[in-house]
């Protein structure tokens, strides 16, 4: 029995929709969803649910910062920092010369030794849609032994972080063994990569806390050849025009900043290899002996039951798929009509 119009109708929508979930073709009048236009803050040192941060009782300053490159600019209409059972520790909020849009927050007494603190903070958003214009930021951490600030780095290595032979593209990684006193201070330390009187990367403060807070651990720092890389905050590629096509090494400073010293440690200078070879296209074999194959397509998915979408497909077979879900609206619809 043919199907009537209606039902038509709908298995013409059912297949339109699923070719364009399978990439076949663009769904009609598709437009992308706008990303909310709010503020993307986290504060240093920084705050986890498990573990509270330790700074030194002497930290020079505590940071309010944005979480993303593209943040917007926001204002603090009202901080504080209380300790239980003492007096607040009264704060001063000036802005940071050496990272875009962050907010140092100086307190302006000493604090207690292996006392825990609570920052809050009322910050106001002017560009942000109405919607997102006022928003809290808070931190809980606890101040430990004084520390001196730190004068020398560490030590460091650096290696490619990957196969340049499987990977589109691979990032150099440096391993970083901070000084003692530098690793006192890494819940509020950035860093900052250079080479060439270029800005490869900057890390925000506090980001590498969690990972090089414990004794004897690394703080690995990447740097990518692709200028566009959004870990590195700069838009800047370490490869010059005569290193394209090449896997080359260079000079990288790697200099740590505690926010609000007016001394820096002194940087650590290593070489650094460089993969400034173009990316290879995806469907192009690697070159030379002994290779990692490609990791082999995902199995489709066990359950049978519908039309499953389960790992990866050609063309050809998606479009199969396609019409195979189409079949099945179109014998479902003609068992109702005999039912009927």
């Amino acid at each position: 029995m043919l199907l009537t119009a209606r039902a038509m109708r709908r298995v013409a929508a059912t297949f339109l929709t699923t070719l364009a979930f399978l990439g076949g073709m663009p769904e009609a009048n598709a437009t992308p969803r706008p990303e909310p236009d709010q503020c993307y803050l986290k504060t240093a040192p920084p705050t986890s649910a498990q573990w509270a941060s330790r700074i030194p009782a002497n930290a020079p300053a505590l940071v309010l910062q944005h979480a993303s490159m593209s943040g917007r600019s926001f204002d603090v209409e009202g901080s504080a920092l209380r300790s239980k059972g003492r007096e607040d520790v009264p704060l001063e909020i000036r802005s940071d010369d050496r990272l875009d849009g962050a907010i140092l927050i100086v307190p302006k007494a000493s604090l207690t030794e292996r006392a825990d603190y609570e920052l809050s903070l009322d910050i106001s958003c002017p560009s942000a849609d109405p919607g997102f214009v006022a928003t809290e930021a808070a931190a809980s951490f606890r101040a430990w032994d004084i520390v001196a600030l730190p004068t020398q780095s560490g030590m460091a290595t650096a290696e490619l972080a990957g196969d340049p032979n499987v990977h589109s593209y691979v990032s150099s990684l440096i391993h970083l063994t901070p000084s003692p006193e530098l690793r006192a201070y890494l819940a509020t330390t950035m860093f900052e990569l250079s080479t060439d009187g270029k800005k490869l990367a900057i890390v925000s403060y506090g980001e590498r806390y969690w990972a090089g807070a414990s004794i004897d651990a690394t703080v690995d720092l990447s740097v990518s050849p692709r200028a566009d890389a959004w870990s590195q905050r700069t838009n800047v590629s370490p490869c010059a025009a005569a290193d394209v096509g090449k896997i080359v090494t260079k000079s990288v400073s790697v200099q740590p900043h505690v926010a609000g010293a007016e001394h820096d440690p002194d940087p650590v200078i290593l070489d650094v290899p460089l993969d400034c070879r173009p990316p290879r296209p995806a469907q192009e074999e690697p070159e030379g002996p002994n290779v990692r194959p490609e990791s082999p397509p995902r199995a489709a998915s066990a359950d049978t039951s519908g039309c499953g979408l389960g790992g990866a497909r050609s063309d050809r077979d998606q479009v199969l798929v396609a019409f195979g879900c189409v079949a099945a609206v179109c014998a479902v619809a003609r068992r109702r009509r005999r039912d009927l």
